[in-house]
């Protein structure tokens, strides 16, 4: 009985001495993760696929679209990417329409490298690079890096647009058309931001029959050259959803006759 028992160990223990040995050949030998192979492998065809999944603003679509970003960067912050995603809509769904990617196209600028998205007379630029191990070469697949116009890391630009949004968004909210002092302590910081950035603060709240007001359309004064700019201002004087104030005040930001007391009034940069 005992020596029964001391074969049923024995045996036991080979079993298990296989079993590891075979789950250590196993783990050596395993095929290898490969998900930059999962990679759409037409770049241009991933940037539509990306524009596509941002425009339609949910949480699902966008986390697919944070699948087609660089795969190291996908270790970084993934909620700033999400955040970039809805700007990128807020800022084309006014000037556009919800739909906007209906009528985009994508053209490459740098085959491989950059490509050129075009919706209206509004130009976005975005950077894809091919994915690969880290240790090997590269494959024929690409990966997202960048919305130049939409920079992930803006620094105090960030926080200084968010402030001024708020100031123009509120002003525009309350009807406070003669609160120019909260306009003026926003103005110093408006000064320093890019001419995109400039864009994407007032023009979806200048775009808005509901908070298009003077002081916020003034602010549009610096970049009244842009052809988004442009076209906006005009669909402004021509629509009549907007106030005739706010349409008189486009075609004087159009045909730069605005004086200037109302834009140092109004805490417009020069």
């Amino acid at each position: 009985m005992e020596i029964e028992l001391r074969r049923g160990h024995v045996v036991a223990l080979g079993v298990a001495v296989v079993l590891l040995g075979t789950a250590v050949v196993y783990y050596i030998t395993r095929p290898k993760p490969t998900p930059w192979l999962e990679y759409p492998a037409d770049p241009q065809a991933l940037v539509t696929q990306f524009m596509k999944l941002i425009q339609e603003d949910t949480v699902a679509a966008h986390n697919k679209a944070y699948a087609l970003v660089n795969l190291p960067d996908r270790q970084k912050d993934d909620e700033a990417h999400l955040q970039e995603y809805h700007e990128v809509h807020r800022y084309l769904s006014p000037l556009f329409g919800s739909d906007w990617a209906a009528r985009m196209t994508v053209v490459p600028v740098e085959p491989g490298k950059t490509y050129e998205v075009r919706i209206g007379t509004e130009r976005l630029h975005v950077d894809v690079i091919k994915q690969g191990p880290p240790e090997g070469p590269p494959t024929e697949h690409y990966g997202i890096v960048a919305i130049r116009e939409f920079p992930l890391d803006e620094g105090p630009a960030a926080a200084q647009m968010a402030a001024i949004t708020s100031i123009l968004g509120g002003v525009a909210g309350k009807g406070a058309t003669d609160n120019l002092n909260v306009i003026v302590a926003g103005g110093g910081n408006y000064a320093r931001l890019s001419k995109m950035q400039m864009k994407r603060v007032a023009l979806p709240v200048a775009m808005d029959p509901n908070t298009s007001v003077r002081q916020v359309i003034l602010h549009l004064y610096p970049v009244r050259d842009d052809p988004t700019v442009k076209a906006c201002l005009q669909t402004l004087i021509d629509d009549q959803r907007f106030t005739m104030e706010s349409r008189n005040t486009a075609k004087e930001v159009l045909e730069g006759t605005v004086p200037l007391e109302d834009l140092i009034a109004a805490g417009v940069p020069g």
